[in-house]
This record gives structure tokens, sequence and C-alpha cells, in this order.
């Protein structure tokens, strides 16, 4: 290699570092929040060169998306992080809701999360709450669940669903085998054929 290739390629390699660093991650703090029956998108576009719009999907699947929000103006480009916050109205209930966010014309983000019913009839309370991560079972309490047989269904921090539930109450309490992996916002989700029990709880590590 002679050395005008050789500054040829150097030349070459200092652009690619240039690009990759003018195109960095502008998508960041992706956070869904689900209240009322909604979900609350909120997430952070980082400062820097100007983007051409924003659009956010929504997905039952996880693989097929249908446009919810689409926002083709100018952003990014105030010299400060942007923090945006958009509000879906009509998400699935008592399922997890998979959401992808695409910043023109930079890059795309997933996340997901548990919807659960908040006009739920019964109650369920976990006991204690927040729950230590190695105690190794769920204690609940279901008001005037005595003698009901319940099935549902608890979901993870990350919007799965971690376990799968089916059981008789033979008295308000009980205490339901369940080991948690990771620290994070559960919700139990429970029915009774006529009622719906619903509630988060926390999983903190014990250390």
């Amino acid at each position: 290699m002679n050395q005008k290739q050789w500054r040829f390629k150097f030349c070459c390699l200092i652009v690619l570092i240039a690009v990759g660093k003018f195109q960095a991650q502008r998508l960041s703090a992706v956070q869904l929040y689900p209240q009322n029956n909604q979900v609350l998108i909120h997430f952070v576009i980082s400062a820097g060169v100007s983007c051409s719009g924003y659009r956010i999907s929504h997905s039952t699947d996880e693989w097929n998306y249908q446009v919810i929000k689409d926002v083709p103006q100018v952003c990014g480009a105030s010299g400060t992080d942007e923090p945006k916050d958009e509000l879906h109205a009509n998400p699935v209930i008592n399922q997890i809701n998979y959401y992808k966010i695409e910043l023109f014309p930079f890059e795309t983000a997933y996340a997901s999360v548990f919807v659960p019913l908040s006009s739920a009839n019964g109650t369920v309370l976990v006991c204690p709450n927040p729950l230590p991560k190695n105690q190794g079972s769920l204690k609940i309490k279901i008001l005037g669940g005595s003698n009901s047989s319940m099935q549902g269904f608890i979901c993870g921090p990350e919007g799965y669903r971690y376990n799968e539930l089916n059981f008789k109450m033979d008295s308000e309490f009980c205490e339901l085998p369940v080991r948690f992996t990771q620290e994070g916002l559960y919700y139990i989700v429970l029915s009774d054929g006529t009622r719906s029990y619903n509630a988060p709880f926390l999983v903190l590590d014990s250390n």
C-alpha cells in the first residue's frame, strides 16, 4: 500500500468515526406507564442535530404494529434534551401491549407493558408489599374471595407473563409458591368467573 492509499483509507476511517458520533443514540429514557386503562408513553430525544419526526406504533403480538401517533416535524435540534409524552387511549386491557418508537432518520426503540384493568371490581392485596426476592412464595388476601376457584397470572417487569395461576381459595388468605428471579414491578391478575382482581406489587433484592 503506497502512502497515498494509506492517507485515503485513514481519511475514510476518520469520516466513519465522525458519522458514528454524529448519529449516536438519540432515544433514551423510554418508559411506559399504564394508568386508568390507558398508557402514557414517555421518551427523551437527546440534544443533537435535527430529526425529521417520530412515529409511535402499537402491537398486541410483537410482530404486527399499527401506527397510533405520527409527528412529521423537525425535532431534536433545540440544543437540549427534549422529553416527549404521548397517550395511548386504547391499549388492550389485561394483556401485554408492545410499542415501537421510530425517530427519523436515526433509530428505533421497543418497549412493552402489561395494562391491568383499572375498574376491576374485586380487591386483592399482596402481603408484604414490597416483597423480598428470595421469599419463594406470594401471600395474597382476596376480600370476599373464600371458597372461590381462581384463574389468572402474574405479569413480570418486562411485560411478559411470569406465572400462570389456577387455585382454590379456602379462605380470604392464600400463599402461592412463586420464585422471583429479578427485581421490579409485577402485577397479579385473577378472576373467579364473576369478578376480576388485580394489584401491583414490588419485588426487591433482600440483600
